[in-house]
């Protein structure tokens, strides 16, 4: 093949303006000067060529090769005849049905008409200059990577609609059926009335019957004025439900009443357009006639059950101060013992932070805490001296009979432990049960401090009071043996015979004007 190259544009070096974006090219041309010309001359303008071939079929191998490593070039410069069986305009049939790259013709005269059939990029009618194949080139690229843009626009137009279809059918089927669930829960629903309403309070639709409000005229509710049909408690019309929704833009709730007197639980939410203004209010109301007259029922019941569990406490409470009482009557050692081991008993449970119910269970546990001596003979309860070996075994059981009477008292079974745990020893060597540590009761250990204390600075027909010097050492030298460190400190750093000294006094005081009972 004739091909006319004219050297001066074939050396003309581009300018920094002409030089284009890195791209690359591929080369089907079956003259060996014209393909050197091209491979020499597109390098120096910055292209990368990734192969140079003289026929169809290798060139269609390479494409495949190059396309599969994700290098397919930019560009194809195809000469139309070629050396092997199949001509250019069969391989860049293939190429631009196949792949990306843009395609130029190296045509002659005779082969335009083939070559426009097949609609490439662009072509070149030899000879040509190298600055015409050039620039060329450029417009066919850009040709190419606006069309390669405009066909992942339409794919990613066709994806985003074939989304929004399916978003739009699945969201029209998704009220479809919120309006059948709708439907079918005022259906449903006897006593919960919906009202829609304009910002007047216009009442849009609602799924009231008719025979809700008898007053108003031809029994038209739609249309109607909302707080015309409805009083407040006082009998005065009641709008507020509604306006403090619209006055706040936020939901409120109260109760509001109908003309027939029926209550009514009413929430009320704003609807806003996109400019933030109200457009539409929705009341959801509930008939709670029923459930107000059970409430004040219920209250009336409480009520009357709060007196009678008032005069039940009361009269546990008498019975247990009876109790002690008696015992006192028998055991005269014990007597005024019960009253000031309750007053500290209470002093240190509140300053090791017990109160409430369980302060209760603990002023009852030290009431009754020896009423187990009540099974003791006298002959060994009354003995002025020691008791030997024998007696002190059969002393040593009233807590088990206290543990035995308390247990078939329900009420009592909280207050036991101190009747039943209070000569446990914090080393684990006390009585009945020989618990040691934690394992003792908190009450029950609470007490034992107490208890051993009153007990030293009290007489007893054994031997005389100790002085307080005294008892307080025996105290602190049995912390973490008998007694439990951290209430043995406490009884001292709150400084409890002093207060419940005091709180005695004022008790005895109170007694002696009102002669009440223990």
């Amino acid at each position: 093949m004739s091909v006319t190259v004219f050297p001066s544009a074939a050396n003309e070096q581009p300018t920094a303006r002409q030089q284009p974006e890195r791209a690359s090219l591929l080369i089907v041309e079956d003259s060996s000067t014209l393909a050197l010309y091209l491979e020499q001359f597109f390098e120096a303008e910055g292209y990368t060529i990734l192969g140079v071939y003289d026929t169809a079929e290798e060139a269609l191998i390479n494409m495949r090769r190059l396309s599969a490593t994700g290098c397919e070039p930019d560009g194809v410069l195809m000469d139309i005849v070629l050396a092997g069986e199949m001509d250019g305009v069969e391989a860049a049939r293939v190429i631009l049905q196949r792949y990306k790259s843009a395609v130029v013709f190296l045509t002659g005269l005779r082969d335009v008409d083939r070559a426009v059939d097949v609609q490439p990029h662009a072509y070149l009618s030899k000879p040509f200059e190298m600055h015409q194949a050039r620039a060329v080139l450029r417009i066919a690229l850009q040709h190419r990577r606006l069309e390669n843009e405009l066909k992942r626009k339409q794919e990613e137009l066709e994806a985003l609609n074939a989304t929004l279809e399916q978003r739009v059918q699945e969201r029209s089927e998704e009220l479809l059926r919120v309006e059948r669930e709708k439907n079918a829960v005022l259906s449903g629903l006897k006593d919960v009335v919906v009202f829609s309403l304009s910002p007047d309070m216009d009442i849009l639709w609602t799924n009231a019957p008719r025979s809700m409000f008898p007053e108003v005229a031809g029994g038209a509710i739609t249309g109607a004025q909302y707080d015309k049909l409805f009083k407040s408690n006082n009998g005065s019309a009641n709008g507020n439900v509604v306006k403090r929704a619209l006055e706040s833009c936020a939901p409120a709730e109260g109760e509001v009443v109908t003309m027939d007197g029926r209550s009514w639980f009413a929430h009320c939410n704003p609807l806003f357009d996109r400019y933030g203004h109200v457009t539409r209010l929705v009341q959801v109301m509930m008939d709670i006639s029923e459930r107000k007259r059970s409430h004040q029922e219920m209250e009336k019941l409480h009520y009357s059950l709060a007196e009678a569990h008032g005069e039940l406490m009361e009269a546990y409470r008498h019975t247990i101060e009876g109790w002690a009482r008696a015992l006192e009557l028998k055991d005269k050692e014990t007597e005024g013992h019960s009253r000031r081991v309750v007053n500290m008993t209470l002093e240190l449970a509140r300053a090791l932070g017990i109160e409430g119910e369980e302060l209760t269970h603990i002023e009852h546990g030290a009431i009754l805490h020896d009423i187990g001596k009540m099974g003791v003979p006298d002959d060994i309860l009354l003995k002025p001296g020691k008791l030997n070996d024998e007696e002190w075994m059969t002393m040593r059981r009233h807590p088990e009979y206290a543990h035995e009477w308390l247990s078939a008292v329900p009420y009592l079974q909280p207050a036991m432990t101190i009747p039943y745990c209070h000569h446990e020893r914090w080393d684990g060597r006390g009585y009945p049960q020989g618990l040691s540590g934690e394992d003792i009761p908190f009450a029950a250990r609470i007490f034992a401090v107490v208890d051993v204390w009153d007990a030293l600075i009290s007489d007893r027909p054994y031997r005389q009071a100790w002085p307080t010097e005294k008892a307080t050492a025996y105290i602190r030298e049995q912390s973490g043996k008998q007694f439990d460190p951290r209430v043995v400190e406490a009884f001292f750093e709150y400084d409890i015979p002093r207060i419940a000294s005091n709180s005695a006094a004022r008790v005895v005081e109170l007694q002696r004007h009102c002669a009440g009972p223990f």
